[in-house]
C-alpha cells in the first residue's frame, strides 16, 4: 500500500480517533463513502440478546474516487464501534 489515512489526533488511551467523514478531499483527489440501505438488519449474537442491543443495519457501501466507482459493493453490518463484513 503507497498511502494510509490516520486522523491527526489520538484520543485519551492514545488511539487515533475515528475518521467520522463520508467524504475526504486529499490533493485534490475526492473519496466518497455512500451507504445504500438493504432494509435487512444483522442477525443478534448471544450478546447482543444478553445485553438487550437493537440489530444492526446492513448496507451495501460504495466507494467513489473522483466521482467514479471503484468497487463492487459488498453487505456489511454497521456497529456503533465500527463496520464489519457480513460473509455471502
Amino acid at each position: 500500500m503507497r498511502y494510509e489515512i490516520h486522523h491527526a489526533y489520538t484520543g485519551e488511551d492514545g488511539f487515533e480517533d475515528i475518521i467520522n467523514a463520508q467524504e475526504l478531499i486529499i490533493d485534490n483527489i475526492n473519496i466518497k463513502i455512500i451507504e445504500e440501505e438493504t432494509g435487512l438488519k444483522a442477525p443478534l449474537t448471544s450478546w447482543d440478546i444478553d445485553e438487550n442491543v437493537p440489530p444492526g443495519d446492513i448496507v451495501k457501501i460504495h466507494l467513489l474516487l473522483n466521482d467514479k466507482e471503484i468497487t463492487n459493493p459488498d453487505k456489511v453490518k454497521l456497529l456503533s464501534v465500527g463496520v464489519f463484513l457480513i460473509p455471502h
